[in-house]
């Protein structure tokens, strides 16, 4: 990232941070505004837009993202969080997580890259921020993934699906 995008980076998130941060520590959301779009600059593409373009958009987005949890808090619900990992006792457990990433293995080397990259986007996004950060109408999107249901059926992994 060049001097001049990252004085913009940094310049918009204490904007963007100064406007939502009226229950939220205004440091702790340009911390959080900065550090989602340096862990998404690999991502950019000079030749879909300008690093400005891209620091606003992705900026945009986790600020959407943002009000969500506020609005989800105030309503009595939890923000998103992965929360604790569970603890594992038995053993059998173990197996039948590694039969299980080698069945999801199995599925996914017969799926494009496109849609595997989708898959990973789905992990910490909805299914229209995906759609806008692949670029591809959400409907698109949703034809894929009700063919990829399909793969998973059809391998008996449709238990794993939610």
């Amino acid at each position: 990232m060049d001097t001049p995008t990252l004085s913009f980076l940094l310049r918009l998130a204490r904007i963007k941070a100064g406007q939502v941060a009226q229950s939220l520590d205004p440091e702790d959301t340009a911390q959080d505004l900065v550090l989602e779009v340096l862990i998404r600059f690999p991502k950019f593409d000079p030749d879909r837009a300008t690093a400005e373009a891209f620091v606003e958009q992705v900026m945009k987005g986790k600020v959407c993202k943002l009000l969500r949890d506020r609005q989800r808090l105030k309503r009595g619900g939890t923000a998103r969080s992965p929360g604790p990992l569970p603890e594992r006792a038995d053993p059998s457990d173990f197996i039948r997580d590694a039969d299980l990433r080698m069945d999801l293995e199995t599925v996914l080397e017969h799926i494009p890259d496109a849609l595997r990259a989708a898959c990973d986007q789905l992990q910490r996004e909805t299914v229209s921020e995906a759609a806008r950060a692949i670029g591809v109408p959400r409907s698109t999107l949703d034809s894929a993934l009700n063919g990829l249901q399909s793969q998973f059926r059809k391998a008996s992994l449709d238990r794993y699906l939610s």
